[in-house]
């Protein structure tokens, strides 16, 4: 899969990817299969920022399958306990916020963005790029993840 990274680039696609051919788990190679989490991103550069993370390369923001069947043959040979995904802020992307509360209604975990810095930053990338720091620390995204009904009503709050 390629990616546009400048803006300027608005008249060309901002992904292109191999035709007829399925989506796999980009940084897969970089996860350790011996930790407890396993991070879902939606974006290949966001993945660079968090340690233990994959990108799934876009989310189908109303469906219930959010991986191809390729995807989650790679994630179930990692034997992790837990899959985490830290979509971008649902503050700032509606099909975020909707493909959070579908995820957390199939019983997965998310990180929900808190509001100081959901509202500020768009993803892990921007997050990264403003604080000029190289990687998200695993605590503070585990701190704010949730599953289930508890995530669903801290999900309400986000408007």
């Amino acid at each position: 899969q390629s990616r546009s990274l400048l803006e300027t680039q608005s008249d060309r696609p901002k992904y292109l990817s191999k035709m007829n051919s399925d989506k796999t788990l980009f940084n897969y190679n970089q996860v350790e299969s011996s930790s407890e989490h396993v991070f879902l991103t939606e974006g290949p550069i966001d993945s660079f920022f968090l340690r233990n993370s994959v990108a799934v390369a876009g989310i189908q923001e109303r469906s219930k399958n959010t991986l191809t069947t390729t995807q989650q043959q790679q994630l179930d040979k990692l034997f992790l306990t837990q899959s985490v995904w830290v979509l971008d802020s649902q503050w700032r992307d509606t099909a975020s916020l909707r493909k959070s509360e579908i995820l957390l209604k199939s019983g997965q975990c998310v990180f929900l963005w808190p509001k100081d810095i959901g509202k500020r930053f768009k993803d892990i990338n921007d997050l990264c790029v403003f604080f000029k720091i190289n990687e998200v620390k695993q605590d503070y995204i585990l701190k704010n993840t949730y599953c289930g009904l508890k995530g669903i009503v801290k999900l309400k709050q986000i408007k």
